[in-house]
């Protein structure tokens, strides 16, 4: 009895205090809403396009040089001998992670690097170089001077162009001469009691009219100005394409043809577009980089495919890669490091289209690096970035991936 009468003590003081003093009940005091907030919009990113005026590039081992339309050159990457330009103090410095004009002039025609020196040619048909850690070249100084900026090599001012790799270089006169640089027998103390070579230009006999040369290694090829193919050096592979695998010390010319455009040619695989757009490759052949749909070397060019719409082609490491006069982009060969750019692994031996994009102007290739321009002016890549990044398909280049 006495739990029930607390019982209905207890809910009439909770009537009481829930009433006023008529008896209605008291309004109930609502807190205002606490206000959420609301992130603002997260932008997307927005991709940092690399200067659209690139004219040409050249990916060496360890350097990348870039030629803009205006006529001058940049540098990044790779500086351990000089080979960016850049001048001496900044040489010690090795790598250059931004990308950094290389002089003053502007008047830059065609430039090519690789390991440790850079080659070049002004509009003006001189030739100039620099880099070159263990080598001196043409010059009649008793002491080495290793040059960290660039430096004029001669008074001639003929030289038309040039192909440097593996530390070799070929050059063409504007009178269709070709000249070889070799070490001439002399040595010059370093300064540091080693003693280096002094290489200077040899013409090569047996060869005229030159319109344009590549090679690697220990094989030569060479287009005349008369459209005629010339080779000569290792046929191992069959890679010289004259039907047989015997060596050459002699310019051979290749077959009868007289409408070859332009050749490239890696290790022992030359590829070849004629003046028709069609297709051509012979040599080496294990990864199916011919793109003749076989790993069976040739040893005479043959056709690769049907189509006739062919405009320029790049060769790596037993690999291709082509764009055709639609801006289509293809390649074909060994894919172990997604050198393709299809996103896969898997070797090809045919070419193979790279996507759906269209607009594909130009390619450069280095070791493990492929660069491509669109006629938009952006740059793509992939294989290796900044030393660091790896794609396997095409990538945009921002400012960190030059």
């Amino acid at each position: 009895m006495k739990k029930l009468l607390l019982s209905v003590i207890i809910i009439t003081m909770m009537v009481s205090c829930s009433t006023n003093e008529t008896g209605a009940p008291a309004p109930v005091s609502v807190p205002a809403p606490i206000p959420i907030p609301v992130p603002a919009p997260v932008p997307a990113p927005v991709p940092v396009i690399v200067n659209q005026t690139w004219n040409y590039i050249s990916l060496g081992k360890n350097s990348r040089i870039y030629l803009k339309n205006d006529g001058t050159i940049w540098g990044v990457w790779g500086n351990s001998c000089g080979q960016l330009g850049l001048g001496e103090s900044v040489m010690r410095n090795g790598t250059i992670k931004t990308l950094t004009k290389i002089g003053i002039d502007s008047d830059w025609k065609y430039v090519q690097t690789d390991d440790s020196a850079t080659f070049a040619i002004k509009n003006d048909g001189t030739l100039w170089t620099w880099g070159i850690c263990n080598t001196i070249v043409y010059d009649t100084e008793t002491k080495y001077i290793n040059k960290y900026i660039p430096t004029k090599i001669g008074t001639d001012s003929n030289w038309k162009s040039l192909f440097y790799t593996n530390s070799t270089l070929l050059t063409i006169k504007t009178d269709g001469t070709l000249w070889e640089w070799l070490p001439n027998g002399k040595k010059v103390d370093r300064g540091d009691g080693y003693m280096v070579d002094v290489i200077s230009p040899k013409k090569i006999e047996g060869i005229s009219n030159c319109q344009s040369v590549t090679f690697t290694y220990t094989s030569t090829y060479v287009i005349k100005t008369d459209g005629s193919l010339w080779a000569w050096g290792k046929n191992n592979y069959g890679q010289l394409g004259d039907g047989t695998n015997i060596d050459k010390s002699l310019p051979t010319r290749i077959g009868t043809d007289n409408n070859w455009k332009t050749i490239v040619f890696t290790f022992a695989t030359p590829l070849a577009i004629k003046t028709d757009g069609t297709l051509w490759a012979w040599g080496y052949n294990e990864s199916g980089q011919l793109g003749d749909g076989t790993s069976i070397n040739k040893n005479i060019p043959t056709r690769i495919g049907i189509d006739n719409n062919w405009k320029t082609i790049v060769s790596g490491d037993n690999y291709s890669i082509g764009i055709k006069t639609d801006g289509t982009l293809w390649s074909w060969g060994n894919n172990t490091y997604g050198d393709l750019g299809d996103g896969t692994r898997i070797n090809r031996n045919i070419p193979t289209r790279i996507g759906t994009d269209l607009g594909w102007q130009s390619i450069w290739i280095g070791v493990r690096r492929t660069t491509v321009l669109k006629n938009d002016g952006s740059l793509w890549f992939w294989g290796e970035g900044n030393f660091f990044d790896n794609y396997d398909r095409p990538h945009l280049m921002a400012t960190e991936d030059y």
